[in-house]
Formats: structure tokens, C-alpha cells, sequence
């Protein structure tokens, strides 16, 4: 066989080799939406004081309670084979906690004052999770999947509320911390999706849980020993097109 001949062969067999290798690789792409429930971990007495406060030592409260927050974007999936998918999103995501504090602090220009009130905070990020999703083996695969991953997350807009009293005298006031806020922040990833079918129509059916693997707030002077990070259940609706 001619060495022309031969290089015709082995570029027809690669080309056909790539093909059944891609008519095994089916591509999906859709819409998700739906809601997430997301508090703040760590310590985060602190966070309630804000810089112009002199001494916060006193001040107790946790952001433990959980906050409504919306969720929408677009994914594609790549699905190895019927159980067994590789998927990308793009999605927007609102994350924080409120929570209360209370105690007794000293404010330049008003001396040893007491404090107390509610505090909210809102991240909205752009988050871009990769996700595996696979079968469970106590569960029916073509309905249920397991869902494992990471997300990497940038922070597009920050609000801290205050609802307070100092000294008996009310006021509310929203701040913005964004330059506390972390640019750049990961999450782990893991969960279950349902597919539901309507008329041959799929809907996914997600429930996620979100956990930070990097402290998304710097504290105040960055201080390291400040770990807030959010943890969320994310309900999702997924549309293929």
C-alpha cells in the first residue's frame, strides 16, 4: 500500500472513530430557575459591628437565620450515556443570612453605647458550577440522579441592612460592604434531580446543597480569624430546549 493510501486510510478510520465517539456524547442545553435558603456560617459576632465601631468585643448575635433568595440561568449537559451526564451552568444566585445582636460598645463621638437591632446581608453572584450527575443505586436511574460538583462564584452586588437602636433611639440604614466582599469565592456542590416527564416533555426537578469552601467576607482588616461562608439549599426547575 502506497504511503498516499495508507494516510487516506488512517485519517477515514480517526474520522470515523471520532464520529461513534461523538454519536455516543448526546449534548443537552436548557433553562433552570428557582429559589435558594442560604444562612452564614462561622463566627460572625463581628460582622454586626462595622468598621467606625472602636470596640465590638461586647456585641453578641449570629447570622444564623435564613435568607430567601432568587435563582436563574442556563446549563448544558453532556450525557455520557443514559444515567451518566457532565453539565454546566451559568446561573445568577442570591445568598445570605439575617440574623440580631445586642450588647454594649464604645462609638467614636458617642462613648460607651448600647446596641441593639436585626442585620441582613445579600450576596448576588454570578456562579458557573460543573456538575457530575449519576445513578443511585437505590433509586430508579432513569428518574433519580445524584449531583456532585464545584462552583466558582463572582460577586456582582453587596448589601448589608441594619435595623438597630442605639441608646433607645431607632434607625435603619442599608450599607454596602462590597469592599469586604471576596471577588472571587468556591462552593462543593452535592444532591439529588428528578426527572419528571409531562407529555414526553422532561422537567428537571433539583435540590442542592451549597456549602462555601472559601470565606467569602474578609472581616474587618481582614482578619483571618474571620470565617464567614454561606451554606444554602438551592430548589431548582429545569427546562431542556
Amino acid at each position: 500500500m502506497s504511503r498516499t493510501s495508507l494516510t487516506i486510510a488512517l485519517l477515514t478510520a480517526l474520522g470515523l472513530a471520532g464520529g461513534a465517539a461523538r454519536a455516543q456524547i448526546e449534548f443537552d442545553f436548557g433553562f433552570l430557575a428557582g429559589a435558594s435558603l442560604s444562612t452564614i456560617s462561622g463566627d460572625t459576632g463581628l460582622i454586626f459591628a462595622g468598621p467606625e465601631f472602636d470596640d465590638f468585643d461586647n456585641l453578641t448575635g449570629d447570622l444564623d437565620g435564613a435568607k430567601l433568595g432568587m435563582t436563574m440561568g442556563v446549563f448544558m449537559a453532556a450525557n455520557i450515556d443514559r444515567d451518566v451526564s457532565v453539565r454546566i451552568e451559568a446561573l445568577y444566585n442570591e445568598l445570605g443570612g439575617k440574623g440580631s445582636y445586642a450588647g454594649s460598645t464604645f462609638i467614636d463621638g458617642l462613648g460607651d453605647t448600647d446596641l441593639s437591632g436585626n442585620v441582613s446581608m445579600k450576596t448576588a453572584y454570578l456562579e458557573f458550577p460543573a456538575l457530575v450527575l449519576f445513578p443511585l443505586p437505590v433509586l430508579p436511574p432513569q428518574q433519580w440522579r445524584g449531583m456532585l460538583g464545584m462552583a466558582i462564584c463572582f460577586a456582582a452586588t453587596s448589601e448589608l441592612r441594619v435595623d438597630s437602636a442605639i441608646n433607645g433611639y431607632a434607625y435603619s440604614d442599608p450599607l454596602s460592604y462590597d469592599d469586604r466582599v471576596q471577588d472571587v469565592t468556591y462552593h462543593g456542590i452535592v444532591g439529588l434531580e428528578y426527572t419528571a416527564y409531562v407529555k414526553e416533555t422532561p422537567f428537571l426537578l433539583g435540590l442542592r446543597y451549597e456549602i462555601g469552601l472559601r470565606r467569602f467576607d474578609t472581616g474587618i482588616g481582614g482578619d483571618p480569624d474571620q470565617e464567614y461562608m454561606h451554606r444554602s439549599f438551592v430548589a431548582t426547575l429545569g427546562i431542556p430546549f
